[in-house]
């Protein structure tokens, strides 16, 4: 994953037992920020402990005008428990319009009884 600015993470090793929202959002400072313009952006999402004991996960990214009520912008398929393994890493590319807030949302179908995510916004590569 490299280095990377504080104030672009939804998580940065958190723990995911149930469906939750990232511990972090991301303010982008105006209304329809619209990130997307210029070079394309990505969430970069890394499984830093092995998710066991649930089924499946899907990875939202979500907006919200207000930073209060969030919808969901887009999402992964479910992904199987067995490919959430530490070290494990995929890109959510990020759509060019959104509005100001933005986080990621974790939907798990079982229960993990263990496994850990970071998940950044950085530039495609």
């Amino acid at each position: 994953m490299g280095f990377f600015d504080n104030k672009l993470r939804f998580s940065d090793g958190q723990a995911v037992t149930g469906s939750a929202a990232s511990t972090y959002e991301i303010d982008c400072a105006i209304a329809n920020a619209n990130l997307g313009d210029g070079t394309p952006l990505v969430v970069e999402i890394s499984i830093e402990t092995t998710f066991v004991d649930g089924t499946s996960m899907t990875f939202e990214l979500q907006h919200s005008a207000a930073g209060s009520s969030y919808t969901t912008l887009v999402q992964t398929p479910a992904i199987a428990e067995a490919s959430l393994v530490k070290g494990y890493k995929f890109q959510i590319m990020v759509p060019k319009e959104h509005y100001r807030y933005l986080q990621m949302y974790y939907t798990v179908v079982g229960t993990h009884g263990a496994g850990k995510v970071t998940a950044v916004l950085q530039p495609a590569m």
